[in-house]
């Protein structure tokens, strides 16, 4: 599978989040389409259908996309790490998530106020991955959220098949039109 799809050239930030995952913050500047294709899905926090055109944008907000890779042990593990959310009420946010197939879990995101959001579960893993060979790769959108806080949120995983796993989570905060 091409990456280069989702990686657009941006500027690096480093950032290590709470000692368990190494995580990179990318900023970008300018309006870009990051997975290069048109595509409708379904917004799992409005129901309403929404196309990759939330991805081009001419608000002068910049995107930051923020990269965390964990490793989860073999059998039923949990691990979390916090992540800076962006003011939900200006960005809308898009979560990839990248593992072998065949790995199950449950992510939720925890928010300042104490709000939960259900990212991906089984259940949402049905309609939100695609298997390409030995990786299944996940996309949930989320329009912007105006009862939602910014500040430090907490990213909840909880893996439920059995083999170990690496997972991949980004998330890219979108200026909302």
């Amino acid at each position: 599978m091409d990456r280069s799809l989702f990686w657009p050239p941006l500027i690096v930030i480093w950032i290590v989040a709470l000692g368990v995952t190494a995580s990179a913050c990318r900023l970008s500047t300018s309006p870009t389409t990051l997975l290069g294709k048109s595509e409708t899905t379904t917004s799992v926090a409005t129901g309403e259908t929404v196309s990759d055109t939330l991805l081009s944008t001419t608000s002068s907000l910049p995107q930051l996309e923020d990269e965390h890779q964990v490793t989860m042990v073999q059998g039923e593990s949990e691990t979390s790490f916090e992540f800076e959310a962006l003011d939900p009420t200006r960005y809308a946010f898009e979560v990839t998530v990248a593992m072998p197939t065949g790995t199950i879990v449950d992510i939720r995101f925890h928010t300042v106020g104490g709000g939960t959001l259900s990212i991906l579960d089984t259940e949402r893993m049905a309609e939100s991955c695609k298997i390409d060979g030995d990786e299944q790769l996940c996309h949930v959108r989320f329009p912007s959220l105006g009862a939602w806080s910014q500040g430090m949120w907490t990213a909840e995983l909880r893996k439920l098949s059995i083999p170990e796993a690496d997972v991949g989570l980004t998330i890219l905060w979108i200026p909302a039109s």
